[in-house]
């Protein structure tokens, strides 16, 4: 069974039903559940069944059982609230604030964490190619920290390698030590707002092209075109937001040896509001 994220759901009823049946009905899971709450098995099958609703305190004691961090807790008792109202007003007043975290998570801005600034003009000259991050995340790898051996594994001249190095250390991404360099900057990221993000994912875009003419099997290169509900869009733009972070934790501990490029695209190519 396929588990889904909380942010994934509009009613709690639903998300717990998923939770509790992700092992199976006879996993005794419903039971451990309806302890944790300080109620009977029973009263859990009520509130599943849409019957009887969990009380604020009881939601309160769920978060803790499911092992809520505080904004999945913050979340699952606006679902509880929104759906316990008793009023269009008030319901309506809960929707919002459910529906604005869902949209502040589409904002990878706000799921990844950026540790170094530049200023406007350093940016400028960071994106204006993809030679610059791929010189600078290429430094992380101990056998690429130096001159000739960034031209030998990225393919570029002495003089474009050592242009961008100059900048780097410049602006605080790269120090140097002796012959060799290191990064300063550990992870950068442009947020929506950007006027550079639009040529940051061209660079990349470009680049992914250019390597599909080698025809290498280890490239993955895929697309697709789909017709399906927005409401399903929307599941698969969280899917691939939730991608994003397990592949950052994956990458923060592992051993620099290689660089890569990712690229993710998601588009509706028709009109229509979400």
């Amino acid at each position: 069974m396929t588990v889904k994220n909380l942010f994934e759901f509009d009613h709690y009823r639903a998300y717990l039903r998923h939770f509790l049946a992700r092992e199976g009905a006879r996993s005794g899971l419903r039971a451990k559940f309806a302890t944790a709450l300080g109620c009977q098995a029973s009263y859990v099958s009520q509130v599943l069944s849409g019957d009887v609703h969990l009380s604020l305190e009881q939601a309160f004691k769920a978060n803790e059982h499911l092992s809520h961090d505080h904004q999945e807790a913050h979340f699952f008792m606006l679902l509880v609230q929104k759906d316990r109202a008793g009023s269009a007003e008030l319901e309506k007043y809960f929707r919002k604030q459910v529906d604005d975290i869902k949209h502040e998570r589409t904002k990878i801005k706000n799921r990844v964490v950026a540790t170094k600034e530049l200023s406007e003009g350093q940016q400028a000259r960071y994106y204006s190619h993809s030679d610059f991050a791929a010189v600078h995340m290429a430094l992380a790898v101990p056998r690429l920290r130096t001159v000739k051996a960034l031209c030998l594994a990225l393919r570029l001249t002495s003089d474009r390698v050592e242009s961008i190095l100059d900048f780097l250390q410049a602006s605080g991404l790269a120090e140097k030590n002796g012959d060799r360099y290191s990064v300063g900057g550990v992870h950068l990221h442009l947020g929506p707002e950007s006027p550079f993000l639009q040529q940051h994912h061209s660079n990349w875009r470009l680049e992914a092209m250019r390597r599909m003419n080698s025809q290498s099997t280890t490239n993955l290169h895929y697309s697709a075109t789909y017709s399906l509900s927005k409401k399903d869009f929307v599941k698969l733009r969280e899917n691939l937001l939730q991608v994003i972070e397990k592949n950052l934790s994956v990458v923060r501990p592992s051993p620099e040896e290689i660089v890569i490029c990712q690229n993710i695209d998601l588009i509706p190519l028709t009109d229509g509001e979400f």
